[in-house]
């Protein structure tokens, strides 16, 4: 997948929208697309990162040792009971440890 900008786009567009855009960017690859809702911290000085995942194919995903970015942070969640059915949607928190 490739981030394309519309030529008047690039000309004007301010460097924090575009920085903004090419991190929303960053989430998605050619199956799950992320987009960021919120983050918060536990009790165990944890990131929860509250994510919109998004299903852009025509085949259920399941997180089954499934890598996971968002910002600095990044892991392999393995999460049995979160299968998304094909264009589908869902909200979901993820704990990064690190």
């Amino acid at each position: 997948m490739k981030l394309l900008f519309e030529q008047t786009w690039d000309r004007t567009i301010s460097h924090q929208d575009r920085t903004l855009i090419e991190q929303i960017f960053e989430y998605c690859n050619k199956d799950v697309c992320y987009t960021h809702i919120r983050t918060a911290m536990n009790h165990k000085n944890e990131q929860l990162v509250t994510l919109l995942v998004h299903n852009t194919t025509d085949y259920t995903i399941t997180f089954q040792e499934r890598f996971v970015r968002f910002g600095d942070l990044e892991e392999i969640f393995t999460i049995p009971k979160l299968t998304i059915p094909p264009y589908t949607s869902i909200p979901w928190t993820f704990i990064f440890k690190s």
